[in-house]
């Protein structure tokens, strides 16, 4: 497996819309892998108690903010207010996703985020990308 491309610092927070955004991006190249893996950790946030349930979808896409859906996760987080006193709710995912290799032109590999609510109390965003290429062994067999 060889590392081909990692980024570990924090996307900036997209808030206050329901549009999908690109969180992360990285072109991969042609190649001649027979797998790559893909993985990333994001994280959904309402930082404030709002009495409201906000889902958070990640996708991890190829051919970027349009191309194939490779990985997809949704989930929903509620601030309940019922005390007063709470801070809202964050939660942090991995992503990962292996798919074909042997790329014939360069392919945009893009992680996005996308809220049901904008608010500017939630934000998405992406803590990181790591792509990785992987060729099968071969076995030498002595005659």
């Amino acid at each position: 497996m060889f590392l081909l491309y990692y980024d570990e610092t924090a996307s900036p927070e997209t808030t206050n819309t329901t549009n999908e955004t690109i969180l992360k991006s990285w072109t991969l190249p042609a190649n001649d892998y027979d797998a790559i893996i893909i993985e990333s950790e994001v994280r959904g946030n309402i930082s404030r108690d709002t009495d409201t349930a906000v889902s958070f979808t990640w996708r991890i896409r190829e051919g970027g903010l349009t191309g194939t859906i490779r990985k997809e996760i949704t989930t929903r987080i509620t601030a309940d207010n019922d005390t007063g006193v709470g801070t809202g709710q964050i939660t942090v995912y991995p992503l990962k996703v292996v798919i074909s290799g042997g790329q014939s032109a360069n392919r945009q590999i893009v992680v996005t985020g996308q809220m049901s609510s904008a608010n500017n109390s939630y934000d998405i965003m992406a803590y990181s990308l790591r792509v990785y290429g992987v060729k099968k062994l071969k076995l030498l067999v002595a005659e």
